[in-house]
């Protein structure tokens, strides 16, 4: 990926080495007003800094000479969201830089200087996922490409699912371990001696946060299983007799109920109902489907059979049927 080679590359050279401002010694208080000016305007994510720049020069008569022209050919028309924070990342750089040239110069003059805010980390990957397959993460590090970043001050902070949350005092806990990596690139491990499978398990999402800001948010999602279907089978006395059940989940959305009523009295018949349950993986019922098997009549009743069946297809969400492990079969009698 584009951006990553250009990160890469850009995190083994001296920042400083990016812009190099060269104004002459013609100090006055113009040159100090366009220079807020142009400070102003770079705040604007919007900004073309190429524009700002261009017109400095013209403003103040001086030349600005600046080395961002294969850096921003490479990056800012890059597409998807990195490209627009490697555009905010220039605008953010030369505003820092001529705030710089500008409290030299208002230091030069005798006015006030402006206060230069510290720089604040950015990530620019779009939105990644933690992707885990039974226990397993599909990759083992996870690598996070930005500027400004401290990987000695970043959290590393889970947000726990529903059935831990319950057993925790807290809906979020803070993780035991560093990320890696320097300025521009971060790494988070969640292979050995890192954020296991099994405890990845327990998690909606991992949040990166620095000074108490959430840089980003990684989703962690299982992956579905495997198998085509989900089915099971059970049986159950009634007060005439006993009722059976079968139900079979298949991942393409489609529920088979299917239940069988059978009357072993003489008099007394059976009304059952069956109702189908589906559970993921944290215990939650996520699905409940009922089928209300037929009537059968005691074996001297010749109205009708002391034997009945009945069957229903019913449409799942796949998301549902993907996320159910098991299912569960509850009679009851009408």
């Amino acid at each position: 990926m584009k951006i990553i080679k250009i990160f890469k590359r850009f995190s083994q050279i001296s920042i400083a080495s990016i812009l190099i401002l060269s104004i002459s010694s013609c100090f006055d208080d113009n040159t100090l007003a366009e220079l807020d000016k142009a400070i102003d305007l770079l705040s604007n994510e919007s900004a073309n800094w190429r524009q700002v720049v261009k017109d400095l020069e013209i403003s103040t008569k001086e030349t600005i000479r600046y080395d961002l022209e294969d850096f921003a050919k490479n990056t800012i028309h890059t597409a998807g969201l990195e490209g627009r924070c490697n555009g905010k990342f220039i605008n953010e750089y030369l505003s820092y830089e001529l705030l710089k040239k500008r409290n030299n110069l208002a230091k030069e003059i005798g006015v006030p200087s402006r206060t230069i805010p510290a720089p604040k980390p950015k990530i620019c990957n779009d939105v990644q996922k933690i992707i885990l397959k039974g226990n397993q993460p599909r990759i083992l590090f996870v690598d996070l490409y930005g500027y400004n970043l401290k990987p000695e001050e970043i959290e590393i902070i889970a947000e726990l699912n529903e059935k831990e949350a319950r057993k925790a005092s807290g809906r979020y806990v803070r993780i035991n371990q560093n990320v890696s990596g320097g300025e521009f690139k971060i790494s988070l491990n969640l292979g050995r001696n890192g954020i296991s499978g099994d405890l990845l398990r327990k998690f909606n999402q991992i949040i990166l946060r620095s000074n108490n800001q959430t840089l980003h948010s990684l989703p962690v999602i299982q992956e579905p299983i495997e198998a085509k279907e989900v089915t099971i089978s059970d049986r159950r006395k009634m007060s005439g007799g006993y009722a059976t059940g079968t139900a079979i989940l298949y991942r393409n959305g489609k529920l088979v109920i299917e239940g069988e009523a059978i009357a072993t009295e003489k008099l007394h018949g059976v009304k059952a109902r069956v109702n189908v349950v589906g559970v993921d993986e944290n215990g939650n019922q996520i699905l409940s489907k009922d089928l209300d098997i037929p009537t059968a009549c005691g074996k001297l009743d010749l109205a009708c059979s002391s034997r009945q069946s009945g069957r229903s297809v019913q449409d799942i969400s796949l998301e549902i049927a993907n996320r159910v492990i098991r299912l569960q079969l509850h009679f009851s009698e009408r």
